[in-house]
């Protein structure tokens, strides 16, 4: 495996592409639940998986390196110490936990999961109140205020949108944008590419072109990567002007790395 990135065009002949194979994070879902999770169908996990394997097969068939970002994730959170500490701190900051003894449970849930890749499986998974070690209500004040939950209620949502691995970041030359997602259930999956591009033996050091960190929206499906020269971006309802105007800025003016000039 090569490393590093060199993405001149994302037209021509494919060479390497980043899947993600749907588990437990497409199913973990109830109908009623679609509108949070942004998912909008259900799916049998069986068909799933089998349709999606069948793909990266004819993928490696026409020559093709297939890449999973569950299994780069998990190589960048064992290269380093610190960087499972780190990135389930971020993770937590942006999963839309509040109440502070869920956010514990959660933690402790995950925590005790040794191997990396199955700590990246559960994470995208998401939790129910069922999964997890709580306190009875009548013995924390905090828990008051979840008292009517159910067991089957969810705690931490599930990223069953993850297997559209495009919208997340797009490779520009040798670097990349992490992208700010429009939907904030969605944006929570960028902080598992960010962890490759900040970990990963490959690929850590790897330039960011764009920082999802920024407050404007901006996603993979109005990026395209024409040449070694030249970027299109579309305005849309995900991705507003500002956040173009920066990424120019930091393309045209912040880097000497970078190769686009249109």
């Amino acid at each position: 495996m090569s490393k590093g990135l060199n993405v001149h065009s994302e037209i021509g002949k494919l060479k390497k592409v980043v899947l993600h194979r749907p588990g437990r994070d497409l199913v973990n879902v109830k109908a009623e639940e679609f509108e949070d999770v942004w998912i909008h169908d259900c799916f049998y996990l069986d068909v799933a998986q089998k349709e999606h394997d069948a793909f990266a097969d004819l993928l490696r068939s026409e020559g093709v390196e297939v890449l999973y970002m569950e299994k780069l994730v998990a190589e960048a959170l064992d290269a380093c110490p610190s960087a499972r500490a780190e990135f389930t701190d971020t993770f937590m900051a942006e999963s839309g936990i509040v109440n502070p003894m869920l956010e514990q449970a959660v933690r402790e849930k995950l925590d005790a999961i040794s191997d990396s890749h199955q700590f990246v499986l559960e994470a995208m998974g998401g939790y129910r109140y069922r999964d997890l070690e709580l306190p009875r209500v009548s013995t924390t004040l905090s828990m008051m205020d979840n008292e009517d939950a159910k067991p089957d209620d969810l705690v931490l949502k599930p990223l069953p949108s993850s297997y559209f691995s495009r919208d997340p970041l797009a490779s520009v030359g040798k670097g990349v944008l992490l992208h700010h997602m429009y939907w904030k259930q969605r944006d929570r999956e960028v902080p598992f590419y960010e962890a490759i591009f900040k970990y990963h033996p490959d690929y850590a050091g790897t330039p960011i072109w764009y920082d999802h960190k920024k407050p404007w929206h901006i996603e993979g499906g109005d990026v395209l990567n024409i040449n070694a020269h030249t970027l299109a971006i579309g305005i849309s309802q995900r991705t507003e002007a500002a956040a173009i105007e920066e990424l120019a800025k930091n393309l045209f003016w912040g880097s000497g790395n970078s190769e686009i000039d249109t």
